[in-house]
């Protein structure tokens, strides 16, 4: 061979290995472009969400303070003319729910209560969209301000939370466009938005992001866990710039400051004392919880309650608003508990190191007068009294509130309820303990503290978290007690399941929503079952055939509502080939025959059938011959052209603890129960839950 020949091939081979590896490198390149590209996008998507929601939230923040000055000033003005303050006071309560509960009921009925169990639902497998709408979003925001304007007991974490997932579902549906109808998606961006939510509420980014996956999430993602913080670190960032904006606060202002001592020893005293309110919250805890189970119960057990509720919905608001306000009036049972100050106001002084009578209540009161926050020093009650008043209060009026068709929620009226049980304890520790006395100045200073523990472990008890520890200790900014009140909130969670699920969960049985519950409160006969006892049989089952035809499939659709079918061979072997979506097969029946069939084959049917038709007085039998072509569906060509679904096969004999961890990990509807290929049956997320119930 010629060596110029040689030397040519030569050059050749090596430009063709040049120009492959800068193919593959041009390559990576793009796939690095594209997975930076989708980076830069989600994290402006968090930070929009973020921004969005800090503004909407300080928006509501905002206009319901306007609202509660509003009752105030409107009350001075009455000064001295006791009917005319309490005509005011009643009408105002009664005038801002009576306007939520007409947009609830007209605008969207989904915007009642706080949302929470709802996401909580959706979270876990369940389809609820409808809970995401524009009008939802109005009559929640416009419904909360005013609710909570009117200075009820009202929590706002479960509405906060609410509309930020709106505003996420929202964003998300003009950031990904095409990804809209992915689920698995859209799931992990709501557990962010129910963490920015806690933040914007609470200024509690780290708090925020472990509430929601407490409450919402049964089993979570790790690969969430960024975005949780990113997005709730940028809402409560958004949030403080705002508030240096308009109000010139600097950008660590705490919510409740607290000067809280740091030099406590724990001695074996304390550590029982911290254990004593643990239990003490747990047990109030339960007993909330079960009361309200109760109380909703009761009314729809009864028929003729029910219906009457059920079509009188304004009249039971006002009732409630009238018994409610008339019980905080401050000319009345309100003195004792100083009812004009508001929710913030009220644990600001519960965490103050003072007795409830002798803290500077005048410096967190917008109003002054005679019969109001200054006069309470005066009285001759003392503060067991008060606080005692104050917890039954809370109490009824928070059970009361939940049960209304109004946004609502319920954090911080138990969480009012906690400080006020701890304390009293603060209290009685200062009268039994005389060793306690001596080693303090001044031993009302530890009531703050006892306060700020009690609100934790009563709030973690309801709610069933751990990280309302966290939260406090972000409002008050103080870490200095963490280790009591972490055993105080661990002994108080301990103590109130044992008795009762958390408020959450009763309020999904008592919606009856269809979430999947904890399969470990249940028997060991039940978990035990195989999925072979409880599944729906095969043979019971509709499937799509290979050889069905056009008429077929459309009856099968008429009978079937499930939005996924198994696709058989033929109903004599059961070979199971796999699932289509209800909507590719509504698509195969609006199209031509050529088009979902391209390949089909031409099926006469020659039956012959007698019929009598009647033409006036006169019978005829006619027998005809009646020909017709029925187009034979190719779901052959629909299987290689991926048409199908993926679908979780498990064996007959997995038992029933194995399924219920399938349901709640991969957020799946069925599961299909297969052997050597064929198809046995099929368990449902639907079924499961009725097997638990």
């Amino acid at each position: 061979m010629p060596f110029s020949k040689v030397k040519k091939n030569n050059i050749i081979s090596y430009f063709s290995k040049f120009y492959c590896k800068f193919q593959q490198a041009l390559n990576k390149s793009r796939i690095f472009d594209n997975f930076l590209f989708e980076c830069l996008k989600e994290i402006w998507y968090l930070i929009t969400l973020g921004f969005s929601m800090a503004l909407l939230s300080f928006s509501i923040d905002f206009t319901m303070a306007q609202f509660l000055k509003g009752r105030s000033l409107s009350y001075e003005k009455l000064a001295g003319y006791v009917t005319g303050q309490y005509g005011v006071w009643i009408g105002y309560v009664i005038l801002l729910l009576i306007v939520p509960a007409i947009l609830s009921h007209y605008l969207s009925p989904y915007s009642i209560g706080s949302g929470i169990p709802e996401i909580k639902t959706i979270l876990q497998g369940s389809k609820m969209d409808e809970i995401f709408t524009i009008s939802t979003l109005i009559s929640k925001s416009v419904g909360l301000i005013l609710v909570a304007g009117s200075g009820i007991p009202v929590g706002r974490e479960g509405p906060f939370i609410h509309i930020a997932c709106i505003l996420a579902m929202k964003l998300y549906s003009l950031f990904y466009k095409k990804n809209f109808q992915e689920q698995d998606k859209k799931n992990e961006y709501l557990i962010s938005a129910c963490a920015v939510g806690v933040a914007c509420c609470f200024s509690s980014p780290i708090g925020g992001v472990l509430y929601s996956i407490e409450v919402t999430s049964t089993y979570f993602p790790v690969r969430n866990y960024w975005r949780g913080f990113f997005c709730a670190i940028s809402g409560a960032l958004f949030y403080k710039l705002l508030d240096i904006l308009f109000y010139g606060k600097e950008i660590l202002t705490i919510y409740f400051k607290s000067k809280f001592l740091y030099n406590i020893l724990l001695g074996p005293q304390e550590l029982a004392i911290f254990v004593s309110i643990g239990v003490i919250c747990g047990l109030s805890g339960s007993v909330f919880i079960f009361v309200y189970k109760y109380y909703i119960l009761f009314i729809k057990s009864d028929r003729s309650i029910s219906r009457f509720l059920m079509e009188n919905w304004w009249l039971y608001t006002l009732l409630v608003a009238f018994i409610i306000s008339s019980a905080s009036f401050p000319g009345g049972l309100g003195k004792y508990y100083i009812s004009e100050m508001t929710q913030s106001e009220l644990i600001k002084h519960m965490f103050y190191n003072m007795s409830f009578s002798q803290g500077p209540v005048s410096h967190y009161s917008y109003s002054n007068h005679e019969s109001g926050v200054l006069k309470m020093a005066e009285d001759n009650n003392n503060d067991y009294f008060r606080l005692l008043t104050l917890i039954v209060y809370q109490f009824i009026s928070i059970i009361l509130i939940i049960t209304l068709p109004i946004p609502n929620g319920l954090f911080i009226p138990v969480f009012i309820i906690g400080a006020a049980i701890g304390k009293m304890c603060g209290n009685l520790v200062n009268l039994v303990f005389v060793d306690i006395q001596n080693q303090y100045p001044n031993p009302q200073m530890l009531n703050g503290i006892y306060a700020m523990i009690g609100a934790a472990s009563m709030s973690g008890s309801v709610t069933r978290t751990i990280s309302t520890s966290v939260i406090v200790f972000e409002l008050t900014g103080q870490m200095t007690h963490l280790l009591p009140t972490m055993i105080s909130v661990l002994v108080a969670n301990a103590v109130a399941h044992c008795l009762i699920p958390s408020i959450y969960d009763v309020i999904i049985m008592t919606k009856k929503l269809p979430f999947l519950p904890d399969l470990m409160t249940h028997s060991k006969r039940i978990r035990d079952k195989s999925v072979s006892e409880i599944m729906r049989r095969a043979c019971d089952m509709q499937c799509v055939e290979l050889c069905f035809t056009h008429s077929d499939l459309k009856n099968l659709l008429e009978k079937v509502n499930f939005e996924e079918i198994p696709i058989v061979d033929d109903k004599n072997k059961f070979t199971f080939l796999g699932t289509v979506k209800r909507s590719v097969l509504e698509n195969l029946l609006g199209m031509s025959p050529k088009e979902w069939c391209p390949n089909s084959q031409n099926l006469l049917f020659k039956p012959n059938e007698d019929r009598l038709v009647i033409t006036g007085n006169r019978a005829t039998n006619l027998d005809r011959k009646i020909s017709r072509i029925v187009e034979r569906i190719d779901f052959e060509e629909l299987i290689k052209k991926n048409k199908m679904i993926s679908s979780i096969q498990i064996l007959p004999n997995v038992t029933l603890i194995k399924v219920h961890e399938l349901f709640s990990v991969l957020k799946i509807d069925n599961l299909y129960v297969t052997s050597l290929g064929k198809l046995l049956g099929m368990i449902s997320y639907k079924d499961m839950i009725d097997q638990m119930i």
